[in-house]
């Protein structure tokens, strides 16, 4: 049985040669079931390092892995900027609102702005923290100062909501 760790994969992505621009896409794709501790996985520390990923590549993973199992949600304010369009009618989109509205409302002194179906200054009702409707475009950006994070509500929903199976140390 094969497990490789974050700093594992990062290494042997850093072997690849990027002159075949794909080879890397191709390993980190291949090795994610693989790697323990995902989370830190889809953090800068690999998969959003610019030494290792280019935009292209990094849309690349996350068109074939799905948003949700590519979503940072530690650093949400690094996804949501410029601001994160979704489309509710896609599941794995409605799963990324429905976090982000989660989260919103338990990070006091942090900032959600939102445009939905083109209206901007759009005030998300309460009750889509439930769940936003299966339908539109959501757009958001998420602030929050470092010290205002609640990183243990974040680790919390990203286990019920994302997946996340391994608790790396934060």
């Amino acid at each position: 049985r094969l497990v490789v760790t974050p700093q594992q994969l990062r290494g042997l992505l850093l072997e690849c040669s990027e002159e075949v621009g794909v080879w890397r896409v191709l390993v980190f794709i291949c090795m994610f079931s693989r790697c323990i501790h995902q989370r830190t996985l889809i953090s800068s520390d690999v998969l959003r390092d610019p030494q290792l990923f280019v935009d292209a590549s990094l849309e690349e993973v996350t068109h074939r892995l799905g948003p949700v199992a590519t979503f940072d949600g530690l650093d949400l304010e690094a996804m949501t900027s410029p601001p994160l369009r979704l489309n509710l009618a896609e599941y794995e989109h409605w799963v990324l609102g429905k976090f982000i509205l989660i989260l919103s409302g338990t990070e006091k002194g942090c900032e959600l702005e939102c445009t939905y179906e083109g209206m901007p200054d759009f005030i998300v009702p309460n009750n889509w923290v439930e769940g936003p409707p299966q339908v539109g475009v959501l757009q958001v950006r998420y602030t929050c100062e470092p010290k205002k994070r609640v990183l243990k509500r974040r680790v919390a929903l990203g286990h019920r909501l994302l997946g996340w199976q391994s608790s790396a140390p934060l």
